[in-house]
């Protein structure tokens, strides 16, 4: 059978984790957070230059 890592938190209830336990998920539940964060923020910048490179290209094309 294969080794599982105790500290990652499956199979456990809330209240079954210790202290550390908890601040650990917690904390990755941050960094999963900001990482979407930046990447909606990515996503948005590089539509926003498409969206001005497309209107003036029309713009001259007019």
């Amino acid at each position: 059978m294969p080794e599982y890592n105790k500290k990652d938190g499956v199979g456990k209830s809330f209240e079954e984790l210790d202290e550390e336990e908890m601040k650990e998920i917690i904390g990755s539940e941050e960094k999963n957070k900001k990482s979407i964060l930046v990447c909606m923020l990515i996503s948005g910048g590089v539509s926003a230059v498409v969206s001005l490179i497309t209107f003036e290209v029309t713009k001259k094309l007019i």
